[in-house]
């Protein structure tokens, strides 16, 4: 009966044991869950990388210009500058050529494309190195 007495008084103090392990965990458990939806205020961001810019459907954030397509007038009369200065001074680069008319090259692309296309001018080299002559 002794050992019978002595299972019983261990049994009760493993239970309460366990009892108190699970009221912590459950207080822990409670206190990451209010830790991760917080308490109403958002949380600052830490340094870091800054937030991903997102830019809407229908609005363009501060700085870009509105872009729209030039008419083949404009392309023509950019095309006519460029077969001037071509023919000005042969064997020069699209930079070349375009800081000759203080223009960004971009805007010279297809003007460019335009005048090769109608066999007005005509290139050696390749990417970067390309050099346009007049035919």
């Amino acid at each position: 009966m002794a050992n019978n007495n002595t299972d019983q008084e261990i049994r009760s103090r493993i239970d309460a044991f366990l009892a108190e392990i699970a009221a912590l965990v459950k207080g822990q458990a409670l206190e990451s869950v209010q830790e991760a939806l917080g308490d109403g205020a958002p949380r600052r961001r830490g340094p870091g990388r800054p937030r991903k810019m997102t830019i809407r459907v229908g609005r363009r954030p501060r700085g870009f210009a509105k872009r729209g397509k030039r008419t083949s007038e404009q392309l023509a009369a950019i095309a006519a500058r460029v077969l001037a200065e071509v023919r000005s001074k042969q064997g020069r680069r699209l930079e070349e050529i375009g800081k000759a008319m203080r223009t960004d090259t971009g805007v010279l692309k297809r003007p460019i494309a335009k005048l090769l296309a109608a066999k007005k001018l005509k290139t050696k080299g390749q990417k970067r190195g390309t050099k346009y002559f007049v035919r």
